[in-house]
């Protein structure tokens, strides 16, 4: 009678432990990972950024070195490498929701300034250009701002990492607890005591749990 009863307590450990983890939404679970996918391609996208920013950057540092006389070839490159960089920003910070976007714009708004100043100096024969030194202080502010809002992206996707890891252990104990709960069931179906093995097995059971 005191195996029986024994073996009833840890069914209703068992359920129990079942109906806690079970506990956690499966939303919860889906919103993490579908969070965790975002946050990848939003990092992504303004890796692409800030490299774009800084192939501009090199392209149109060159050209002020002479506005006078630009290379039609090197303002076509840097042209295009604004427009990339403006996509891709365009589409990371939209995919970074709930983060802080301001130093971001701050540096973005200061930089098209200062393009809206080179591109009037290098079509009108240079006169109001900025400096390189101005212009690459500039331009790598932007780049910096960016980088900075990557790599707090970079750690709360960690986070959400983490959140899914702790997510498939659960999903580990879940399968592990069903399996003892099988093993209750059977006996307690056959309505004898538990034999010297099945209280092997029922230990087995529990020592996977708690290694998991």
């Amino acid at each position: 009678m005191q195996r029986i009863l024994a073996v009833l307590g840890l069914f209703g450990l068992a359920l129990a432990g079942l109906a806690t983890w079970h506990a956690v939404d499966s939303r919860l679970v889906s919103q993490a990972a579908a969070r965790q996918r975002q946050l990848n391609e939003a990092a992504g996208r303004l890796l692409d950024a800030a490299g774009m920013l800084a192939g501009e950057r090199g392209l149109v540092n060159g050209l002020l070195a002479d506005p006078a006389h630009p290379d039609r070839q090197a303002r076509t490159e840097a042209a295009a490498r604004r427009s990339e960089a403006e996509a891709a920003l365009a589409a990371g910070l939209a995919g970074a929701a709930g983060f802080d976007l301001g130093p971001v714009r701050q540096a973005q708004a200061a930089l098209a300034g200062l393009r809206d100043r080179a591109d009037a100096a290098l079509l009108s024969g240079g006169g109001g250009a900025p400096s390189q030194p101005e212009w690459f202080a500039g331009a790598t502010a932007a780049i910096d701002a960016v980088i900075i809002l990557r790599r707090l992206i970079d750690a709360a996707n960690d986070t959400a990492g983490k959140v899914a890891n702790a997510v498939t252990l659960r999903d580990r104990l879940a399968e592990l607890a069903g399996q003892q709960r099988g093993l209750l069931n059977g006996l307690i179906a056959a309505g004898a005591a538990p034999s010297h093995q099945d209280l092997i097995s029922l230990g087995a059971a529990s020592g996977r749990i708690a290694g998991a």
